[in-house]
């Protein structure tokens, strides 16, 4: 099966005004330039639709914070992670003072979690994947979920979102 795909990154709208203003604090919702993120995914959303592309992924560690957002995701994923696993990850990639992961990183996840994704658990309306597992098993059972979504509406057992009100918001 092969899918017209496109990735949307959260990370190309950062707010480095209120970053600097917060101690340079890049794990919290008011770091996102929000309406900026917004309006270039209605963007491209509309140039999907108008090539008939059926897939979008959006990524970011934030996305969930915004309700509105919520409301145009097909599926959403969420990878739990303990504190020790995303010490450890963190500082084997992007690599941040300890102070930073203590003073930010951590209490912002926990924070995040707590507002943004376990309503959306208790609700179950994401999808949660232990992150402890290996790396090539947590990216499996992503892309497990996302075939089974669109095998679903293949067989028309899924209707596709197609949130109106998210585009004429925008406007």
């Amino acid at each position: 099966m092969i899918f017209n795909t496109q990735a949307f990154h959260q990370d190309y709208f950062f707010d480095r005004k209120w970053i600097f203003q917060h101690k340079g604090n890049w794990e919290n919702p008011g770091a996102i330039l929000w309406d900026e993120m917004k309006e270039q995914i209605r963007q491209v959303m509309i140039h999907l639709k108008e090539k008939k592309q059926h897939i979008l992924i959006i990524e970011g560690f934030l996305l969930f914070a915004l309700e509105e957002l919520n409301s145009i995701f097909d599926i959403k994923i969420w990878i739990e992670i303990s504190e020790d696993i995303m010490y450890n990850r963190r500082m084997s990639t992007t690599t941040v003072p300890e102070v930073y992961f203590h003073l930010f990183l951590w209490p912002e996840y926990e924070s995040y979690r707590k507002k943004s994704i376990l309503p959306l658990i208790e609700n179950s309306s994401i999808h949660q994947i232990e992150g402890t597992l290996p790396k090539v098993v947590v990216v499996q059972q992503a892309l497990d979920l996302i075939f089974d979504l669109f095998s679903q509406m293949k067989s028309g057992k899924e209707k596709r979102s197609f949130n109106k009100q998210f585009f004429l918001d925008q406007k």
